[in-house]
């Protein structure tokens, strides 16, 4: 009786310790606790392969195998691998299975900063330390797809591959930092302003060439106004004839041009008569420039400074209250005078004004002389 107590108490005391290690063998699956090197991991039988002495991060740093199951495409006995043992069986596709070896040693912030990964070659970051698994296969690997088949379907299974971590170690230079280089402050420059005279383009004013106005021409105007009696009619016609300008011939400007004689002194003139004088008339009271009916009266020269003198014809007198006009031929019309009435002759007074003024004068004195006269002799 006080054995089975003991075995009772032994059995209590060694069965959790044993269920203890029996719950954490089951919580690793397929790890053997105690390994140094690869070595040290025997593959426990035809259902796991490739048994690999790691440290894995997360569990207290322990060291202890770990196994890749063989994948088949149906079940796999332990004895002799995937089932039907002995028979035909497709090969298996090659699944890979990660191994990770971790170093936490600083060097990489993402994956990107350890290399370039593809289906052979993967890089990771993790824990800030680079890490490289490459993909075991029987064959030849693919990094576009992977492992490569090669040859004739056979019974042997064909092992998962094995993917073993490299670490790859860290640069100096740590990935993603900035350094600063500090730029020597450059030296104050302080503007001085320079005034620099600017020419100012004053425009040239380009004469515009004027045109000269064409005087307008003057008709010949009878001045002064004619007196009845009067046997020849003067004026001014403006001193231009274009087309009928004579030639002295003798006297001291002989050869010169002339418009009438008292152009050229001493000689003649050649040119043609210009000037004429009309009546208005012959209708009662007169009309001028009726009817192309009004008679000439008279015609003469026209002198280079415009002047003119026409005798009448005949030496008939003007007479009071008749009206007269002339014109000049010396353009193609005529042009034509304003119309003039000829004025009376004024009758003379016995005495001038001043005559008068003297007149009465010496009378009053004469007068005064003889009141002093008759006072003296009183």
């Amino acid at each position: 009786m006080k054995m089975r107590n003991e075995l009772v108490d032994r059995f209590l005391l060694l069965g959790p310790i044993v269920l203890g290690a029996l719950l954490l063998q089951a919580s690793v699956p397929d790890r053997a606790l105690a390994c140094i090197t690869n070595a040290d991991c025997i593959d426990t039988d035809a259902c796991t392969i490739n048994e690999t002495c790691t440290t894995p991060n997360g569990l207290n740093n322990m060291v202890g195998c770990t196994h890749s199951p063989l994948v088949c495409p149906g079940a796999c006995d332990p004895a002799c691998g995937c089932v039907p043992c002995g028979g035909a069986t497709a090969t298996p596709t090659p699944t890979p299975t990660a191994t990770q070896t971790l170093t936490a040693t600083p060097g990489c912030s993402t994956n990107a900063d350890c290399g370039v990964s593809d289906a052979c070659v993967t890089f990771t970051c993790i824990g800030s330390a680079c890490n490289r698994m490459d993909t075991v296969c029987p064959g030849a690997c693919n990094p576009a797809t992977g492992c490569v088949v090669v040859g004739t379907p056979t019974n042997t299974p064909t092992a998962t591959n094995t993917r073993t971590f490299t670490p790859v170690p860290p640069t100096n230079t740590p990935t993603n930092t900035r350094t600063f280089t500090p730029i020597p402050p450059s030296p104050t420059i302080t503007p001085t302003a320079t005034i620099t005279p600017t020419a100012t383009n004053t425009p040239t004013e380009t004469p515009t060439p004027s045109q000269t106005p064409t005087p307008t021409p003057m008709p010949p105007v009878i001045t002064p106004d004619p007196h009845g009696g009067s046997t020849s009619v003067g004026g001014d016609s403006g001193n231009d004839c274009p087309n009928f300008t004579g030639v002295c011939s003798g006297g001291s400007k002989n050869g010169q041009a002339c418009g009438c004689m008292s152009d050229c002194p001493g000689g003649s003139c050649t040119a043609p008569n210009v000037i004429t004088i009309f009546d208005c008339g012959p209708e009662a009271p007169p009309v001028c420039h009726s009817d192309n009916n009004d008679p000439a009266i008279g015609t003469c020269q026209k002198c280079l400074n415009g002047t003119f003198s026409c005798p009448l014809f005949s030496a008939t007198p003007l007479q009071p209250g008749q009206i007269i006009y002339a014109t000049d031929g010396c353009y193609d019309p005529s042009r034509i005078g304003p119309d003039t009435v000829v004025q009376a002759v004024p009758v003379a007074p016995l005495l001038s004004p001043q005559m008068i003024i003297v007149l009465v004068a010496s009378l009053g004195l004469v007068g005064l002389i003889g009141l002093a006269r008759l006072r003296l002799s009183k």
